[in-house]
């Protein structure tokens, strides 16, 4: 599913978890999924486009470690801000290990975006009992938990490519 079709099945979200087929339901949940992708990567490009290749240069020259710094620098202003953003209740810190946060952290993102689908449903209230019990029994958690930390690694891993060009040009520079 590319960006597009993620974002016209979130514009019909209320249509959608009404579905009295996982199908939708799933697709719905899918569609979520690869708009945080798109999301957490274009924050972290945005993050790199506005970046000095000064200051990682001055932290080479004085010893320091910039390739750390700007990982952290662009995991929390890319994936950690996006899942506060969401709001998804997740680890604030995150030693050296981005992909055991990852792996750590995205039921809890997962949950936000159900949460999001919950929210879509039909508000009256007897219809939306039977709806949110409906919805429930057509969702797949353990699924979802796995396709998001599948999507949440990849966009990593676009990231750690970006963060590494970004590097060589700063330190390749004189």
């Amino acid at each position: 599913m590319n960006v597009q079709e993620a974002t016209r099945i979130v514009d019909r979200l209320q249509q959608v978890v009404i579905a009295t087929q996982p199908g939708p339901i799933q697709e719905a949940f899918s569609a979520l999924v690869v708009l945080d992708g798109y999301w957490i990567v274009r924050r972290a490009e945005q993050f790199l486009a506005e970046t000095h290749h000064a200051t990682y240069k001055a932290l080479a020259d004085q010893g320091d470690d910039p390739a750390h710094r700007l990982t952290m620098d662009v995991f929390y202003t890319s994936l950690h801000e996006y899942a506060q953003d969401k709001p998804a209740e997740v680890d604030p810190s995150v030693e050296h290990d981005i992909p055991n946060w990852i792996e750590g952290n995205a039921t809890a993102i997962a949950s936000a975006n159900i949460r999001l689908m919950e929210a879509a449903l039909p508000s009256d209230e007897i219809p939306a009992h039977r709806a949110l019990i409906e919805f429930h029994q057509h969702i797949d958690f353990a699924a979802c938990e796995d396709e998001q930390n599948a999507a949440l690694q990849y966009a990593w891993s676009v990231i750690e490519k970006r963060i590494e060009v970004f590097l060589a040009e700063t330190l390749d520079t004189a």
